[in-house]
């Protein structure tokens, strides 16, 4: 059997009043959480397989998700966490960046989450990316993808490595944020 107790009301630690509980928590919706509030989340992983590239153009990981916001006017945070492991010999390996498709009108990028640099030999460096997407508008279906990028003449980029039997996880989040 479950424990309940019943209060009406209770009194503040100092003694100088009371606190009312008449149902405080009955029907609370996102449309009345205040602005600042999380009103829901999204996510999407990628464990195993290796995601690499060779081209300096922008090329997907296959990382996705999609959100439908609430309000037109929310911002969707977004955030990557992983690791990737990069063999080059120089300067900029590889970049992973934030893209944007509404109701299917074509991917548009949003920015870079991270850039990663390295010396001669391999380099295994997190990524941790984030970026508020404030410009949606919208409150229909956003398809938010994971691109990425090398160049070429240096090495390959090695965006999520499956290493000697060591599975790490790549993790891309929306979070929708009321204004």
């Amino acid at each position: 059997m479950a424990s309940k107790i019943k209060v009406d009301q209770l009194e503040t630690a100092d003694g100088t009043g009371t606190i009312a509980l008449q149902n405080q928590l009955s029907g609370v919706t996102y449309a009345s959480m205040p602005a600042g509030s999380i009103i829901q989340v999204v996510s999407a992983n990628h464990e195993g397989s290796d995601i690499t590239t060779t081209s300096d153009g922008s090329v997907s990981t296959g990382l996705s998700l999609t959100i439908t916001p609430k309000y037109a006017n929310s911002h969707i945070w977004l955030t990557l966490n992983g690791g990737a492991q990069d063999y080059g010999s120089n300067l900029l390996i590889g970049v992973a960046s934030f893209y944007r498709n509404i109701d299917s009108a074509g991917a548009s990028s949003l920015g870079y989450s991270d850039a990663l640099y390295g010396a001669t030999g391999a380099l295994y460096t997190p990524h941790s990316g984030q970026l508020f997407d404030t410009t949606h508008n919208s409150t229909a279906s956003i398809e938010y993808l994971i691109y990425m990028r090398s160049r070429s003449s240096i090495g390959t980029y090695y965006f999520h490595q499956h290493i000697g039997g060591v599975t790490g996880k790549l993790v891309f989040t929306a979070m929708e944020v009321k204004q």
